[in-house]
């Protein structure tokens, strides 16, 4: 395939050099080995890139990387090679060990965060029925008085 492409530019090239009566001197040479050099190398990126190739076979065939959101173990795959799909089709499903861990840290942590503001709440309440039968806590009442 890679001879195919440099032997089609080199006979654009003879082509376009006989057609033009362009004169063949270093300088035209050099121009279009360079203009040569830069649309192979493209092809070849391009071919790298969306047609990949083996040692043993080759497939020619344009491919679309697909990526996740997220990093993990792919548990499952669901879909098979040459399979027709739709939007919204599930591909494969990674291991929800690490984010279910997460999340029951995230709700520990929320627990915690609801009891503590429970426990100061109540705390507030006794002081603001202390204070109000004329006990003086100046101290713990500015301690526990939110500023916001």
């Amino acid at each position: 395939m890679e001879t195919l492409i440099i032997l089609s530019y080199i006979a654009l090239c003879v082509i376009v050099f006989k057609v033009c009566k362009l004169p063949v001197n270093k300088w035209s040479v050099t121009t279009a080995s360079v203009i040569g050099l830069f649309i192979v190398g493209w092809i070849f990126l391009y071919m790298a890139m969306y047609q990949p190739v083996s040692r043993m076979a080759r497939l020619y065939s344009v491919t679309t990387p697909i990526t996740s959101q997220v990093e993990g173990l792919v548990n499952d795959v669901y879909v098979k090679g040459n399979e027709q799909l739709k939007a919204g089709d599930p591909l494969y499903q990674i291991d929800p060990t690490p984010f279910q861990d997460e999340v029951n840290r995230i709700q520990s942590d929320l627990k915690r965060t609801q009891s503590a503001i429970d426990y100061f709440q109540a705390e507030l309440a006794r002081y603001q029925k202390l204070g109000s039968k004329g006990f003086s806590l100046k101290r713990k009442w500015t301690k526990l008085k939110p500023t916001c």
